[in-house]
């Protein structure tokens, strides 16, 4: 931060804004200033992204152009945007304020995480990435920077100032736009696409993991790098590397888009999938010193199993058992009150339906008690007004199976 921009920062800082009180400087860029502040009446935390004074009426434009982006996006990955406004000529942004800074001050440059932590951090931030792509916007400056960790620990991506929807992906300005390091080949020639931000999560994949950035430089040397060089190998830098893990990285980071993953969420689909298989790997040249331990847990759950074989067979004798007393009360209720049911087919149909609320009663569903009685009931009355056998049978197994399709379907859309 220059003297000015310093000089302008501190000005700021006590002043009331809308209705928050600028506390701090939490970051700035160069047309913007960002604050931790509090909501006056309420005391609730919140960043305030500030215009700097000296900005044209473009700058304003295509701030408010972030604003309408940024609330529009509603995923858990990506930092809400609560309002925007207009105070005495200067615009200013509230969003939810993240406690812990972003995944650059949280891992500085040369920090090198496992590969399991890279995927959590690439899964996060992926289907934050995906969730954008799907509805039309690409962001073109995934970095590290713009990585905010929330209040449970978890990344929240920020800053759409630059983002753009697929339908406008040609740059109409020769100035580079987004940050070189972490920019693809294309977007060096002024062309974009969602193929672009997964470039740029390639690059904060590889330099998590090594340490290192695929491409150094000052902005002149690390353009053009990405098209004309292909990045180091990540294994000649980290041993522990395995060659699945760094086929993903690189597929990631490769010149044309057509090369790259299919989607964003594809890519982090793949790291998890290799990052897991390296696991594994290691898991099973682990298994001999354990053998024995093996073996004995082998044992203990065959005996689980067949005790729970028996148990099995025990319930359903136990099924059966009240299936058959409760057809019987029914069938001698029935020739009690009159009603002539002196057919061994029809005993046999009545143990039939009451499978269903014994089942209930066994598995203390009242719902499922509910429902199998109301089923029967109504599916007896259809018999005895007609008085069929054929009748009862049939309406009882039509609405039997129309409930059954029902809560099936019903499940399927959960």
């Amino acid at each position: 931060m220059n003297t000015s921009t310093q000089a302008t920062a501190e000005t700021g800082i006590g002043q009331q804004i809308g209705n928050y009180r600028l506390i701090r400087v939490l970051g700035t860029g160069g047309f913007a200033m960002v604050y931790l502040g509090i909501h006056v009446h309420l005391g609730t935390a919140a960043a305030i992204k500030v215009l700097h004074t000296h900005t044209t009426a473009d700058v304003h434009t295509a701030f408010q152009v972030e604003a309408r982006i940024a609330a529009r996006l509603l995923h858990p990955s990506i930092i809400r945007t609560w309002d925007f406004s207009n105070e005495r000529g200067l615009p200013f942004l509230v969003m939810e304020y993240a406690p812990h800074g972003n995944l650059l001050q949280r891992h500085p440059d040369g920090t090198i995480l496992s590969p399991e932590t890279v995927v959590g951090y690439v899964q996060q931030v992926a289907a934050a990435v995906q969730y954008m792509h799907e509805r039309g916007f690409i962001h073109r400056d995934i970095k590290r920077e713009n990585m905010l960790i929330g209040e449970n620990g978890c990344i929240r991506l920020s800053d759409f100032g630059i983002a753009i929807t697929s339908a406008h992906n040609t740059l109409q300005s020769e100035k580079l736009v987004g940050t070189p390091p972490y920019m693809a080949p294309e977007q060096f020639r002024g062309v974009v696409s969602f193929a672009s931000d997964q470039f740029s999560l390639g690059v904060v994949a590889y330099e998590l993991l090594c340490g290192e950035k695929p491409f150094n430089g000052s902005t002149e040397q690390v353009t053009g790098q990405p098209a004309r060089t292909p990045p180091p190998a990540l294994r000649r830098k980290v041993a522990g590397i395995t060659p699945q893990v760094e086929a993903v990285v690189l597929k990631a980071l490769a010149r044309q888009p057509e090369q790259r993953f299919a989607s964003v969420q594809a890519f982090a689909y793949a790291l998890q999938t290799a990052v897991g298989e390296s696991r594994n790997g290691q898991t099973q040249r682990a298994i001999p010193r354990r053998a024995s331990r093996e073996r004995a847990m082998y044992t203990t759950a065959v005996r689980v199993q067949r005790k729970e074989e028996v148990y099995m067979w025990r319930n359903l004798a136990k099924v059966f058992a009240l299936d058959l007393l409760i057809g019987s009360v029914v069938f001698a209720s029935l020739y009690l009150i009159g009603i002539p049911v002196q057919t061994f087919s029809f005993f046999l149909l009545l143990c039939l339906g009451t499978f269903p609320l014994v089942c209930a009663i066994l598995m203390k569903s009242v719902r499922l008690l509910i429902g199998s009685g109301s089923i029967f009931a109504l599916a007896a009355i259809c018999g005895i007004v007609l008085a069929s056998q054929t009748i009862f049978a049939v309406v009882y197994i039509m609405l039997l199976l129309l409930c059954t399709l029902i809560a099936f379907s019903t499940h399927v859309r959960k």
